[in-house]
């Protein structure tokens, strides 16, 4: 972020040898707060170009502008048309692109490069390129191009890399009591790493596993004395590392060769992979397979050898990535093993008639298709049954791409040996061919997202070693196979559809009864179409729910769409849908009782409970003891009206002993949402006396409760409190009553870091004495307060505030009550300041002068305002600057031009005044406006800069 570089975009090199830390050093770089509030834009672009994308250029150049994007960009769009979406995308702005491992293998490849770096040359003075390399001739050749010193990233001096490995190979990582492991020569082992953190880290963990005297010496005498560190001879070393690796493990890591470079594998399919080409070996007779590939994947976590990078609500990591050097040992050990010629990634092209696969025995087979094609492989179904059924000795097939059509019909039952099938994507597919239910070891079947199937292939129960069905996304499918509850291996279940009483399948289909002898399901399950089916009370109870202990998450849906009929028995049914009491996460929608049955306050582990849609609901079911509770979702529930009764803070004998006199309401509630519950009054009847109230929580989000009015005290509550839609008056006292307990250590909102007000129509100023005690408060959004009037002189007070958003407050009169002297002078800490939809603006406050802080200052549709003060001149760290729709607005003052650090100035639409006429000329904003500015004018074609 050198301000002295003259480069409008400037290029800088890391490089270093691989394992040295170049990704892990731009990571951090790129995900720093000081980064984050200096560029306006940026892109993360990970330069691995795919064996079917021979373009590089073009490759490079779509991975950026779905970066900029943040989703994906056909194939099949053209370059021109890349370029410009990537030239509007970063026209004008301060961006950070990292080029993260980025290698030239020819001179084609290079010209290529070139190419795409013109491109990025319409970015705002000081955008930088951020390039990870292990190619010092790349940085000759991109030095020539720039003026920045490359970074060349030396290893860990001794200290530090016998600190990481201490941290990796120790409990605790401190030195053992036994002087013996650390004499028998480990530092020297540590010292031949070279500073190598990558080396370190997984030398260090594996030592961790020889934890003993006896066990590390042979390791560090035999194996480790063999390293020789240098860029040849790091996958080498590796090796060395692989070979200690349990024999279990080794054919696991290997088999991830098989996924693309950087892709970011599903942990669950990779197990589920792991298991269908029998790698899994359980220790036990009472492990199942799927718990003992969790802690195959762990351990493999835990070594360093996978990367987590997504994790669920729960935090258990659910996707993961493998750094480069890594995956390169993954190959190198797959080309050993000829694993290469038994599992296959690939990608047919249109009117590919003879893809070129190995002989058997081919084990996996992974067919991928780019979106632009309509009909994959261009093969006919005769053609398409011909070739999948060659490979007898298939274990795992995916068939991956979209708007399929083809699909084998009747080849299906000559692959005796499969185990894994995934058909996800499948938009077309109606029906699965009845030629699968042949499959008698298949253990894994993939139906994601195959939006049109209707209708299960006949004798589905012949499937009975099937672990895994996953039919998340087929929105037509409307019932289950009848002869599910058959499959009793079966471990994951992501729906349960209960078939409308008027179908015409109700004869092929599976009512909630079989989900009986279904006892080994884990996971998470919803059931959907409650209340619409065949099934009566006893069915329900006969679901036998609370026998499956393996169940984490539990949603429950009762759906309107087939014309459901009053559900008398609604209270009966879901008593007898009690759940196994290990359960984490609830969800009910749609649910027609008025009542809750009991077995809803014994679920001492639920972490996460979410009510919506509950119409005949008149009381909340009893939550605020239960232990774990961290996350409350409440919303549409038109009848109720407090979050708690009564009787749940009357204490009984067991609480006193438990809790004293200090019994806690909601103990652990870390988030609460409630969102449109318009006859909600408050949060109890009666305030519960000697009692903690929402001790932990965090983060608060009220919408659409317009008679709630009043709101407890929350001493923790420091994300966020969001509230739309809402009366101003519980608010208000809350902030009214702080002055209390301004002495104590007890302040409410003093911890507060972000506030979002909507839509509150009673508010017409900002409590000045209310404000005194928000300063932690770093974000302040007032969006469509339409009675506000003024923010008041309390606004000084917030002297931590960052980001000020005041968006189509129609009455705010920001000139008012001298609000323009001692209120502004206060926000010492101001980075963002936007004004849009403010039609009484007329001037900015005077105040503003003296928050030099401001980086980035938006004007949006304040029809009011003619002229911006001279006094602007003091905002010397001033950024960005956007004007749009003023119409009032005539000109800029000619003191701009003393905005040093001003480095984007855009003037949208509708201002008429300030550019008119067909040829706006850059004097009209100020004589000798800064050059350096990318001034940018958005309108129409005729009225653009020339």
């Amino acid at each position: 972020m050198d301000s002295n570089v003259e480069d409008k975009v400037s290029i800088l090199p890391i490089v270093g040898i691989r394992g040295m830390g170049k990704t892990t050093l731009a990571q951090f770089a790129f995900n720093h707060e000081k980064i984050q509030k200096y560029f306006l834009l940026k892109m993360w672009v990970h330069v691995c170009v795919s064996h079917d994308e021979v373009d590089m250029e073009k490759a490079i150049v779509r991975k950026i502008l779905e970066s900029a994007r943040n989703k994906k960009v056909p194939f099949y769009v053209k370059m021109d048309l890349l370029l410009d979406d990537i030239r509007k995308e970063i026209y004008g702005k301060k961006y950070l692109l990292v080029l993260d491992n980025l290698r030239i293998m020819d001179p084609e490849s290079w010209f290529d490069l070139r190419r795409v770096l013109h491109y990025l040359q319409d970015g705002a003075r000081g955008s930088k390129i951020l390039v990870t390399t292990r190619s010092e001739e790349l940085v000759a050749d991109i030095t020539t191009m720039c003026t920045v010193k490359p970074y060349y990233l030396r290893g860990l001096d001794e200290r530090h890399s016998w600190y990481l490995f201490k941290r990796m190979a120790f409990k605790n990582g401190q030195e053992p009591n036994n002087k013996g492991i650390v004499n028998i020569g480990i530092k020297e082992i540590v010292r031949k790493c070279e500073g190598v953190p990558l080396i370190i880290r997984t030398i260090g963990r594996l030592s961790y596993f020889k934890n003993s005297e006896t066990k590390l010496l042979p390791f560090v005498n035999n194996e480790l004395s063999r390293i020789r560190l240098n860029e040849e001879a790091s996958i080498a070393t590796l090796k060395l590392i692989y070979d200690q690796l349990p024999g279990h493990l080794k054919l696991c890591f290997a088999y991830t060769s098989l996924f693309p470079k950087n892709y970011e594998i599903d942990k669950s399919t990779l197990i589920n992979l792991w298991i269908a080409q029998g790698f899994i070996k359980p220790s036990n007779e009472d492990e199942c397979l799927e718990d003992a590939g969790h802690e195959y994947f762990v351990d493999l976590i835990s070594r360093f050898f996978f990367e987590k990078v997504t994790t669920d609500w729960s935090g258990e990591v659910t996707s993961f990535k493998m750094n480069d050097l890594m995956y390169d040992l993954a190959i190198f050990i797959a080309v050993r093993l000829k694993m290469g010629t038994r599992h296959i990634w690939g990608t047919p092209h249109r009117g590919t008639r003879h893809f070129n696969i190995p002989f058997n025995p081919l084990r996996t087979l992974i067919l991928s298709a780019s979106d632009s094609i309509c009909e994959p492989w261009g093969m006919t179904e005769f053609e398409c049954d011909a070739f999948i059924s060659s490979f007898k000795t298939l274990r795992a097939l995916k068939f991956q791409g979209r708007d399929t059509v083809i699909l084998p019909s009747s080849s299906f039952w000559k692959l005796n040996s499969l185990r894994y099938l995934d058909l996800s994507g499948m938009y077309s597919m109606k029906k699965l061919p009845d030629s699968i239910t042949s499959l008698q070891n298949l253990q894994t079947l993939k139906l994601c997202n195959c939006h049109w199937l209707e209708e299960w292939p006949r004798d589905f129960s012949r499937l009975f070693n099937l672990r895994l069905l996953d039919i998340n996304g087929c929105w037509k499918l409307t019932y289950m196979p009848r002869g599910l509850g058959q499959l009793t291996k079966l471990r994951s279940l992501s729906d349960f559809l209960v078939s409308p009483l008027d179908s015409d399948l109700n004869m092929h289909s599976a009512g909630l009864n079989e989900l009986n002898g279904l006892n080994y399901l884990r996971g998470d399950l919803q059931i959907r179409n409650l209340g619409c089916g065949k099934d009566d009370a006893k069915d329900y109870k006969a679901a036998n729910l609370k026998a499956k202990q393996k169940i984490r998450s539990l949603k429950l849906y009762w759906d309107d769409s087939f014309g459901l009929r009053d559900d008398a028995d609604a209270e009966i049914k879901l008593k007898g849908f009690k759940p196994p009491p290990n359960l984490r996460r609830l969800e009910l929608i749609g649910y027609k009782g008025a009542e809750f049955p009991s077995w809803l306050s014994s679920l001492s582990n639920l972490v996460e409970f979410q009510l919506s849609k509950c119409e005949k609901l008149k009381h909340l079911p009893p939550l605020s003891k239960l232990p774990s509770l961290k996350r409350l979702f409440l919303k549409y529930l038109d009848d109720i009206e407090y979050i708690m009764d009564d009787s749940e803070y009357i204490m009984s004998d067991r609480d006193y002993t438990i809790f004293g006199h200090g019994l806690k309401i909601f103990p652990s509630l870390e988030e609460l949402q409630v969102y449109y519950c318009p006859n909600l009054k408050g949060w109890w009847r009666k305030e519960p006396l000697l009692a903690s109230l929402f001790p932990c929580l965090s983060e608060l989000s009220v919408a659409g409760c317009t008679v709630l009015d009043s709101m407890p005290m929350f001493p923790h509550l420091e994300k966020e409190l969001v509230l739309s839609n809402a009366s101003w008056k519980p608010m208000q006292q809350t902030l009214m009553n702080m002055s209390i307990f301004a002495s104590s250590s007890f302040v409410p909102l003093s911890k507060l870091k972000r506030l979002r007000l909507r839509r509150i129509e009673d508010l017409q100023i900002l409590p000045e004495k209310g404000l005194q005690n928000l300063t932690s408060l770093v974000s302040l959004q007032i969006f469509h307060c339409h009675r506000l009037k003024s923010l008041s002189q309390g606004i000084q007070y917030l002297t931590g505030l960052q980001e000020l958003e005041i968006n189509h407050c129609d009455k705010l009169d920001l000139g008012c009550h001298d609000e323009a002297g001692m209120g502004w002078q206060g926000l010492k800490s101001l980075l963002s300041l936007d004004f849009v939809g403010l039609p009484k603006l007329v001037h900015l406050p005077l105040g503003l002068q003296h928050v030099t802080t401001l980086h980035k200052f938006q004007i949006s549709s304040c029809c009011m305002l003619r002229a911006l003060p001279v006094w602007i001149c003091k905002w010397t760290s001033l950024q960005q600057f956007e004007i749009s729709n003023c119409p009032s607005l005539i000109s800029l003052p000619k003191e701009m031009r003393l905005l040093k650090s001003l480095k984007v100035l855009t003037i949208r639409k509708q201002c008429p005044k300030l550019l008119p006429g067909a040829s706006p000329r850059r004097e009209r904003i100020g004589p000798r406006l800064n050059t350096s500015i990318n001034w940018t004018w958005i309108g129409p074609p005729s009225c653009r800069k020339k």
